[in-house]
């Protein structure tokens, strides 16, 4: 067969014949499996557009709802802001209303313990009153021999007087002792000077012969002491 094609002139023609054929053969066969696959995918397609056409008419009544739902919320928020609005203008109102009304109060709550504190006042000047005029309206009684304020009073005018002359005496006495003192002076503070001087004199000799054991650090004489009868003997 090759030296018949080689004569002829068509070398290689069966085989190339016979690669068509099997080409064409499997060209046939992916022609038929694209005609599957386009119609499986158109199947897959109609269902799809089939489920969707499903959904949409589900969901059409729900969208209607929902927008029945958009729309009415829609009117309540605007109620809401519009009675939002209206709320604050008021609750502002009786805020400002409320301050003023606590100032007045607080204004009314001092002026009140104010007018308390003045009546407490009066109300015991008006008792010391009453009772100075009871005691006065007393007195008149007793004065006038309707009983007695005490034992050894008669009055309160007597014991009064009594005072006095107590006071009196108390004065002349103190007056007295003050002259004294005035009359006594001199002496005394001269004798308190001979006291002073006598107490450096000792101190210096005691430093002098012990001048770090028997001195306090104030530079006091330190000595023993012991009583002697009424008097009062001091060691140096």
């Amino acid at each position: 067969m090759k030296l018949q094609e080689a004569k002829a002139g068509v070398t290689g023609y069966r085989d190339a014949q016979s690669k068509l054929e099997a080409a064409s053969e499997q060209t046939a066969e992916m022609d038929d499996m694209k005609g599957q696959t386009l119609e499986e995918i158109s199947t897959l397609v109609k269902n799809i557009q089939n489920n969707l056409e499903e959904k949409k008419t589900k969901l059409k009544p729900l969208i209607k709802e929902l927008k029945d739902v958009r729309k009415a919320f829609q009117d309540v928020e605007q109620q809401y802001k519009d009675k939002k609005s209206r709320y604050d203008q008021v609750a502002v109102g009786l805020a400002t209303e409320r301050s003023m009304l606590e100032n007045e109060c607080d204004e009314l709550q001092d002026e009140c313990l104010r007018e308390e504190s003045r009546y407490h006042y009066l109300s015991s000047i008006y008792e010391i009153a009453k009772a100075n005029s009871e005691k006065i309206q007393q007195e008149e009684k007793w004065q006038n021999g309707n009983g007695r304020f005490t034992h050894d009073f008669k009055t309160l005018q007597d014991l009064y007087a009594n005072k006095n002359a107590q006071q009196e005496n108390l004065a002349k006495q103190l007056r007295k002792q003050q002259k004294k003192i005035k009359e006594n002076e001199g002496g005394n503070m001269q004798q308190r000077a001979m006291f002073a001087d006598l107490h450096r004199l000792l101190t210096c000799k005691l430093k002098s012969k012990r001048p770090n054991s028997d001195l306090n650090i104030s530079g006091q004489l330190n000595a023993d002491s012991f009583e002697y009868g009424s008097a009062e003997v001091v060691i140096i």
